[in-house]
């Protein structure tokens, strides 16, 4: 399989090639992006990475957000960094991969896909991140406002870190339902 280009040139703005190499021994390139909802084929992950990443640079932009380019790659195409190796295929007692469900999930963490994929870029790629761009990988599946109504007040106070949620969350939406339907 081809790896994506896109993905590679993103990724060569934010990192060494070393890192790049541990992206592709954890599967990041060949990897589905979900068990069976959006893009869930090999190269997936990738492929909802740049998705995710083009739409946040093109929001920023449009909205003059001023808001750096390298955080946004960052936050953009390492956010859902531990669905890398994460998914095997979906064998039926007949021996076919499901159609319903191609792919099913063979994880060993048990923190939620967002702090996993902070822990990972920072323990696994060394890489350290922004306290607003953590925040915006963590924050990328929404709030449950009963529950995080704490949380988003404390982000209201700082307005680079709610933005930089807002626009997390609004592109991975966006790529998510939209762009990958």
């Amino acid at each position: 399989m081809e790896e994506n280009k896109k993905a590679i040139d993103y990724l060569e703005e934010i990192m060494s090639k070393e890192k790049i190499q541990l992206l592709k021994n954890i599967s990041f390139f060949t990897s589905p992006a979900s068990s069976k909802y959006h893009l869930s084929v090999p190269g997936g992950l990738a492929q909802h990475s740049v998705n995710v990443t083009n739409t946040m640079i093109k929001l920023n932009e449009d909205m003059k957000l001023g808001l750096k380019r390298e955080d946004i790659i960052m936050a953009g195409m390492l956010h859902d960094l531990t669905k890398s190796g994460s998914y095997k295929n979906n064998v039926l007692k007949s021996g076919n991969v499901s159609n319903a469900q191609p792919y099913k999930t063979d994880k060993n963490f048990t923190l939620g896909h967002s702090a996993e994929s902070i822990y990972l870029i920072t323990n696994d790629l060394g890489i350290k991140l922004p306290v607003y761009v953590a925040e915006a990988i963590y924050w990328h599946m929404g709030f449950d406002y009963a529950k995080d109504g704490y949380n988003i007040e404390i982000l209201k106070k700082q307005p680079i870190d709610i933005l930089f949620v807002w626009l997390m969350q609004t592109a991975d939406l966006y790529a998510t339902w939209i762009i990958e339907g």
